[in-house]
């Protein structure tokens, strides 16, 4: 319960210290690829490593939903596709780290309703989100001074011993059985659009078998572990069309890990498919 109580307390804080922008201004989606304007560049979206950093606090919503079964903070696809819908139509108030990403939220809202309905289920499991109120599974950042739109908060009822899997081949594995396959409905959601950029964020666990199994001790064997891939568009349509194959994609990607041993650092990581 102690332990509990302070995944919590950390929630609480995190949410209570993020800014909030509930309206943005309205853009129509120009048919087409089209360039990201300056006026979209100046926005100041924030780079990758630092917004990726911000989501290393779902790991304590992992901890939340999954490992202590509390179901407020597991969200279906229908409950994701609602919140993004009531914060559009009706502004429900929604933290974000800038006024950048509501802005870019109220442009693609229908192109990342698509792509949330199409990913449905992965892995063996139907997708399930975890984030509290306020927020949203979704993050825009820059890289090369190109928009970058992530899926965040994707949530992997996986558990890896890690006697048995080291720490890169579980962010190996999650990105395999979940992130690939979702690049699919990626390049199709965004295909038309100025986002250079696809990322996802999928939380998943590990534990200890060697040591006493009880999630309540001090040490806390079994733990919450964080992974991200980033790709560019147009790697993604390569891969998607079958031109490259899964290693080239992984290969030209960037890709983040934050493991059992860090709380909310990130670390830049090659991983190898299997």
């Amino acid at each position: 319960m102690k332990k509990k109580l302070i995944l919590i307390f950390i929630i609480f804080v995190s949410i209570a210290c993020t800014p909030c922008y509930a309206k943005a201004d309205s853009e129509k989606v120009k048919k087409g690829r089209t360039k990201a304007t300056k006026a979209e560049l100046s926005l100041k979206l924030g780079n990758v490593p630092d917004s990726l950093g911000f989501e290393t606090l779902s790991k304590t919503q992992w901890s939340l939903g999954i490992q202590f079964n509390e179901p407020d903070n597991i969200k279906s696809t229908t409950e994701v596709i609602e919140d993004i819908e009531a914060w559009v139509s009706e502004g429900k108030e929604i933290s974000f780290r800038s006024k950048g990403e509501a802005k870019q939220l109220r442009k693609y809202a229908n192109n990342i309703k698509k792509l949330i309905k199409n990913i449905n289920y992965e892995d063996g499991q139907s997708a399930i989100y975890l984030y509290s109120k306020n927020q949203l599974p979704i993050l825009f950042a820059e890289k090369d001074g190109k928009i970058v739109f992530f899926v965040t908060k994707y949530g992997s009822k996986k558990i890896f011993n890690t006697l048995k899997v080291s720490e890169k081949k579980r962010a190996s594995k999650i990105i395999s059985s979940i992130i690939l396959p979702c690049m699919k409905e990626f390049e199709s959601a965004f295909k038309d659009t100025a986002i250079r950029y696809y990322g996802m964020v999928v939380i998943y666990g590990s534990e200890d078998f060697s040591k006493n199994n009880d999630v309540l001790s001090s040490q806390g064997e079994m733990k919450a572990e964080m992974v991200s891939m980033v790709v560019s568009a147009e790697q993604c349509k390569k891969f998607v069309n079958a031109e490259i194959t899964d290693a080239d994609l992984i290969a030209t990607a960037d890709i983040y890990s934050s493991d059992r041993t860090q709380t909310f650092d990130i670390k830049k990581i090659k991983v190898v498919l299997d």
